[in-house]
């Protein structure tokens, strides 16, 4: 039927039964690991050249305690690592399927020491829109968990694995208890979810 606007509905009201439609399970992961996405090399390589270079940052949106110290790594600084990464990021939406536009912000290197952690929050509703969200594991050499996603703590990770999830899934970095944990995150980015 036409409606006054131009445009068509149905009138429900007369239907006696409702037919069923085949309902499909779709098993969304959470994350995923990527296993050995960086050799302990380029790890420690990304660790001595970018980790002096880390500043103190704060603060943070939702009134989270974002405590960790951070530098920005450019595409141009490291082309190889990007080009590395958004293979990861392809390969884990893949099973994602989401609209994926590129990679907008630099990654990040993160240095967080004893006491420091990035309090429970989701990457999505930047401006930005990141969609897909990922961390690697630098090091090993500290004391204290690590990521947690959607409250769960992940496999055991070593140095150069990587966990790519949801940008809108909630996410945090437990506290370190000594020594420091470095780690390097990213995002992929793409049109607003509808």
């Amino acid at each position: 039927m036409r409606n006054s606007e131009g445009g068509f509905y149905f009138d429900t009201s007369s239907l006696k039964q409702v037919y069923p439609l085949p309902l499909i399970s779709v098993e969304v992961k959470p994350f995923m690991v990527f296993r050995g996405v960086l050799s302990a090399q380029q790890c420690r390589r990304l660790i001595s050249k970018y980790g002096p270079q880390v500043k103190k940052a704060t603060g943070g949106e939702y009134g989270q305690a974002v405590i960790a110290s951070q530098y920005g790594i450019m595409p141009n600084e490291e082309p190889r690592l990007f080009a590395d990464m958004a293979a990861v990021l392809v390969e884990a939406n893949s099973h994602y399927r989401y609209a994926l536009s590129g990679i907008y912000e630099p990654f990040r290197l993160l240095a967080y020491t004893q006491g420091e952690y990035n309090g429970l929050h989701s990457d999505y509703g930047t401006i930005d829109r990141s969609k897909l969200s990922f961390s690697v594991k630098l090091n090993s050499d500290y004391l204290g968990d690590g990521l947690r996603v959607l409250n769960s703590p992940l496999p055991k990770l070593k140095p150069g694995d990587a966990v790519v999830f949801p940008s809108w899934t909630a996410h945090e970095a437990m506290p370190c208890r000594s020594g420091v944990r470095y780690s390097l995150v990213g995002w992929a980015a793409g049109p607003q979810f509808a």
